[in-house]
């Protein structure tokens, strides 16, 4: 379907509300998501001036689709920027005119921290459609949440929820970023990419991709890119299959857990001891320490098996639990999990969409503060010492699938 640009425009208006919508097409703004810390996850821009079509020619936006006029990384206000090059306009309308949907996906956690004020953000997104004139479906993430690329949780959204009866043709759709894992040196006076998530949505989404070089100046795609982070599949076809059905004690003991956040801990604790009447002594729940060693040793009064299901990087931090064993003569053995930290990077990740966001992932803080307190543990504290090479079960095909997407 071919179309032809409408330039009829509204009256501007100059109140606050009408000045987030668009004064050349009938786009307004919407929420989607349940809040997280009083912000929507997904902040929207879409109308009936925008057409449904099988057709989703999609692009991020920053070192894409604009630069700064400044010539700073970041904006020094809402109007520091400009179109990265006049092909840019000139290819959007060619677009449009062929039927193709034109749609942004774009990762704005500045928002979440603060950083970066939303209505800005939206008016900048407002004087670019106008500039550009066509009307385009904008999707922002505004935190760490489980709709910032690379998930697909976005792409999803948009074309099953926004985009009326038709259904996405992938094999004619694709996604423009310049988020593609290149290396620092990829093009004379060229920087590394910052990140690889672009091409992994793309890939996640299984449509083409291209950077922006390769799509509006007609480059050579480059090949010699980098992931920056575990392959999933190559991952679960090395996994070679670990049973852990008599892992469990006949009497009563204390199991301490040793790992990186996001290793599998609970996952472990809820699957293989959980079962078998464990008492589950965890800090993200209980909050504090004195609550862990409170319902630790009110279990163990109970004649009752106990895990302590947090990081305990340090031997101070797994002693107060040893002690608390001795006083209850009762035996202790340490689980030490092996999880590679690309996988756990990647588990935490994926613990997060697969919870529809309900559990959000650790900040990399989390990871550099276990890593800055570790020491391995040994029999010396007081323990016996059981490695485990924790690979995740999946309860259903969905589960699998979202494992496999790059995160």
């Amino acid at each position: 379907m071919k179309r032809s640009l409408n330039s009829a425009s509204n009256p501007e208006s100059k109140t606050k509300q009408q000045k987030l919508s668009s004064s050349k097409f009938d786009l307004k703004w919407k929420n989607h998501g349940d809040p997280i810390k009083n912000l929507y996850p997904l902040i929207y821009l879409d109308g009936p001036s925008v057409s449904s079509s099988t057709k989703i020619a999609s692009f991020d936006l920053d070192d894409t689709l604009i630069t700064t006029k400044s010539g700073k990384n970041f904006p020094t206000s809402v109007s520091d920027w400009k179109f990265l090059s006049s092909k840019v306009v000139a290819k959007l309308k060619s677009l449009y005119n062929e039927g193709y949907k034109l749609v942004i996906f774009t990762n704005q956690a500045g928002i979440e921290k603060k950083k970066l004020k939303l209505q800005d953000f939206q008016t900048k997104i407002i004087d670019i459609i106008n500039e550009l004139e066509i009307p385009m479906q904008v999707f922002i993430s505004t935190g760490e949440n489980i709709y910032r690329k690379p998930y697909i949780n976005a792409w999803n959204f948009c074309v099953l929820q926004c985009n009326g009866s038709s259904v996405a043709n992938l094999s004619e759709s694709f996604y423009v970023g310049d988020a593609a894992g290149r290396p620092n040196g990829w093009a004379v006076g060229r920087k590394k990419d910052f990140s690889c998530s672009d091409r992994k949505f793309a890939k996640n989404i299984d449509i083409q991709f291209h950077t922006p070089e390769e799509f509006f100046d007609g480059a050579a795609p480059y090949l010699k890119f980098d992931w920056g982070s575990i392959d999933p599949v190559k991952a679960l076809s090395d996994h070679s299959e670990d049973s852990f059905e008599n892992i469990c004690s006949n009497d009563v003991e204390m199991i301490i857990f040793v790992g990186s956040p996001a290793a599998g801990k609970s996952f472990f604790a809820k699957n293989y001891l959980e079962p078998k009447l464990y008492v589950i002594v965890n800090r993200d729940t209980l909050k504090t320490i004195e609550k862990c060693i409170s319902l630790a040793e009110e279990s163990l009064k109970n004649k009752k098996s106990v895990v302590i299901d947090n990081t305990n990087p340090s031997k101070e931090a797994r002693k107060v639990f040893i002690n608390l064993a001795k006083k209850y003569n009762v035996s202790v053995r340490c689980f030490y999990f092996q999880t590679p930290l690309e996988l756990a990077h990647h588990l935490n990740m994926f613990r997060q969409v697969v919870s529809g966001g309900t559990i959000r992932r650790v900040p990399d803080v989390g990871f550099n503060t276990f890593k800055s307190k570790f020491q391995p543990p040994t029999k010396e504290e007081g323990f016996e010492i059981i490695t485990i090479n924790f690979f995740p079960k999946f309860h259903t095909n969905e589960e699998k699938a979202l494992f496999l997407q790059w995160t």
